[in-house]
Parts: C-alpha cells; sequence; structure tokens
C-alpha cells in the first residue's frame, strides 16, 4: 500500500516542536510524506527542499552566520557577501510497529550541511516503550522559549539546538538521558603550549545527564530541563617536568527554562533562560564551546555563563511576523588573566531578529528575515553585523 498522507498527524506533540529547528518548527505541521504498509509496520518518507539565501554586512560570508566572524573595535571588516545554498534540503524515513507494550518507532534524517554540501546524519534512533537510543535532539531544553527564525544558529540564549548520541527515558512528561559528553557539549580547554600538553590531556569518563520536564497548562506551555557533568583532564604522561599540570576534575551544571504563551488566537509570546557553570556549548549563540580552563596552579576552573530570550510572534495574512531577541554571556575574566584565552576572545553575543514566514500552501513556505547580531571581546572592544535572509522551502 502506498499512500499520500500528513505526517504532522501521526506523530506527538514534542515531535512536531522537534522535526526541524529554527525554520521548519513554524511549518512542521504542513510537512508531508508518503506512507508504505508493509505487514504491521507503517513507513513514511518525507522531505523538505530549501533555498537560503543570506546577505551578510559584514565579513560573514559562508553557507551560515558566525558570531566569531563579526569583526570588532579596529579590525578589518569587509563591505558585505551574499552565499546561496540548497544545502538545509532533508530526508527522513520513519517506522512504526505495534507491539503489545507500545508503538516500536525508528526515525532516520539527513541533510547536506555536511563539508562542501555532503551528506549527514541528522537523526537516527529507535525508541520502545520509553526506552530512546540514537541521535536526536539535547534533552536540555527546549523549543518553546524562541520564536522560528531563518538563521541557521537560530536565536542565542536558550539551549542549544542540537542533536547528539544518547540513552534517553520517557515516562510522561519526565525525560531523562545520558549523553555524549564530548560533542557541543564541549571539552575542557587543555592546552600549554609552554609545556607541551596538547588536547589530548582533555577527558570525558562518564555520559552527561540531562533531565526535562514538559508539560502544558491551557495556553501556556513550559519546561523546566537540567544538566549535570563531570568535567577532568589528566596531564601526567604528557606534559613536561618543568608543567605545572597534573590532573584534576571539576563538577558542571545547567538550568534551563522555556516557555510559550498563547495570549490570543494571533499572538504568541516566548522566553526562556539558561545559566550554568561549566555548561559549554549546551547554550545555543555561545562563542565559545570550551566548560573550563587550567588554572596557574593546575587546578581546572569551570566557566559561567548565562542567556535569555523573549520573542513573539503575530498571525497576519497567511503567516506570521516575528520579533526577538537574545544573548548570551560568559565570565572570562579569569580566563583572560590566566592567559589561556587572549583578551580578543569573543565573551558576550546577541541577536535581535524581524521575520515574516508564510505559507500561501500547505507545502509551501516562504520567509524573510533581518537580523542585527553583536559581539564584545574580553577587552577588546564590540561589533555588530546586519543579516538579510530569504528562504523557500517546499515539503513533500
Amino acid at each position: 500500500m502506498f499512500n499520500k498522507m500528513t505526517v504532522g498527524g501521526n506523530i506527538s506533540k514534542r515531535s512536531l516542536q522537534l522535526i526541524a529547528a529554527p525554520l521548519a518548527m513554524a511549518i512542521s505541521s504542513f510537512s508531508y510524506g508518503y506512507e508504505i504498509k508493509a505487514g504491521d509496520t507503517t513507513a513514511t518518507v518525507y522531505g523538505t527542499l530549501m533555498l537560503d539565501t543570506t546577505y551578510y554586512s559584514g565579513n560573514n560570508s559562508g553557507t551560515f552566520f558566525s558570531y566569531t566572524n563579526v569583526a570588532t573595535d579596529h579590525e578589518y571588516e569587509t563591505n558585505g557577501n551574499v552565499d546561496m545554498n540548497a544545502y538545509r534540503s532533508r530526508f527522513g524515513f520513519t517506522t512504526a510497529t505495534p507491539t503489545p507494550e507500545g508503538p516500536f518507532n525508528t526515525k532516520i534524517e539527513g541533510d547536506f550541511f555536511g563539508s562542501n554540501g555532503t551528506f549527514r546524519i541528522r537523526q537516527a534512533y529507535g525508541e520502545w516503550n520509553g526506552i530512546l537510543a540514537g541521535q536526536t535532539w539535547i534533552n536540555f531544553g527546549s523549543f518553546l522559549g524562541a520564536m522560528p527564525v531563518i538563521n541557521f544558529v537560530g536565536m542565542p540564549g536558550g539551549p542549544r539546538a542540537h542533536r547528539q548520541a544518547q540513552l534517553r527515558y520517557s515516562t510522561g512528561n519526565f525525560h531523562v538521558a545520558l549523553e555524549n559528553p564530548k560533542d557541543r557539549g564541549g571539552t575542557v580547554d587543555a592546552i600549554d603550549s609552554t609545556g607541551g600538553v596538547k588536547t589530548s590531556a582533555a577527558k570525558s569518563r562518564v555520559p552527561d545527564l540531562t533531565v526535562r520536564w514538559e508539560d502544558n497548562k491551557g495556553d501556556f506551555q513550559y519546561a523546566i530541563s537540567g544538566l549535570a557533568r563531570a568535567l577532568e583532564y589528566d596531564a601526567e604522561g604528557s606534559r613536561a617536568r618543568t608543567n605545572k599540570w597534573s590532573d584534576d576534575t571539576a563538577f558542571g551544571w545547567g538550568l534551563g527554562l522555556s516557555a510559550a504563551y498563547n495570549v490570543t488566537d494571533k499572538m504568541t509570546v516566548h522566553g526562556t533562560f539558561t545559566t550554568g557553570d561549566g555548561i559549554g556549548g549546551y547554550v545555543n549563540g555561545t562563542p565559545l564551546n570550551t566548560p573550563a580552563f587550567i588554572g596557574q596552579n593546575g587546578s581546572l576552573e569551570t566557566i559561567k555563563e548565562t542567556g535569555f530570550a523573549v520573542s513573539s510572534t503575530y498571525k497576519v495574512g497567511p503567516g506570521k511576523i516575528g520579533l526577538g531577541y537574545g544573548q548570551v554571556k560568559l565570565d572570562l575574566d579569569d580566563a583572560a588573566a590566566n592567559k589561556t584565552f587572549t583578551g580578543t576572545t569573543y565573551d558576550f553575543t546577541s541577536s535581535l531578529f524581524l521575520n515574516y514566514i508564510w505559507t500561501p500552501r500547505k507545502n509551501i513556505t516562504y520567509a524573510i528575515e533581518s537580523g542585527y547580531h553583536s559581539v564584545e571581546k574580553v577587552n577588546a572592544g564590540s561589533g555588530n553585523e546586519v543579516t538579510v535572509e530569504a528562504a523557500i522551502m517546499y515539503s513533500f
């Protein structure tokens, strides 16, 4: 049996929110797929074709915006660049098989955002009886707290919109996971050029632990999430005799709050707050993934980080106008004084977005967006850059 069907009617609310952040959040309910029946198993093939066009007013020039490319005071800055690509086009395949304990679901999805447009895996997991194993969205945080944006990096300040390998258990509104500690969570800075220690001194002995509670009360939806992680370095086998480094451990933690409220049937407001010590790349829009550095006495020192975002969408015509602001701040004063990071390391990022995303047909989405992005460096001034972005997405 081979039929065309609406994918959105067969997956959970949480899955709809996480299909493809950040832009495809706005069109997840309009995604389509082709259903294949094979015995008790239902398979669905789906995908999107996306053209993304971006104008950068400054030094950025690639397929996506990077805060660390923004020029600050007295730095050379180019006079604008344009990029067009279809790398965010994606293809996915899901299966659902009933069992006495509940459905057994699998999903594999990829896009072309690998090196030079090569295909890469975005998600690949199986789920049965509340247990998920594979690669999917980070369990720390929720997309509830930010409006959809075209910008590939997304709204800064909330938990990171990223996928990594994990083992997760879900029951009702509660989710707990053991996740890959070496991915966007980051590894500690374990480089000492004078002592000869390289990045191999950073170690990860145990997975990161994440928990999340996500629920709704009528028009109000919210999520509370936490993160605990063990950070470590061991330079015993590679350090020079004169090097003071040896080994040390530190504890990292993070807290995330996200919420959305439907003020009227046309207007929705979003908010998110993320904070932590040793949280590294778990904050979206952070200019530095490193969660900790090694002090002068050889101790492992964690880096504090805080972010927030506020935004709102309003239905106008066939789409929604979105306006939002988010920022991330890192405490790098001690690290800079220790010369682990130079005084020109980025320690603050922010973005202000205004966009309109509309769907003239249920499987066609257009979007246009302007972004104003600001950065600051430790003891080295500030800078900003403007982006203007447009996208066309076809779903099947």
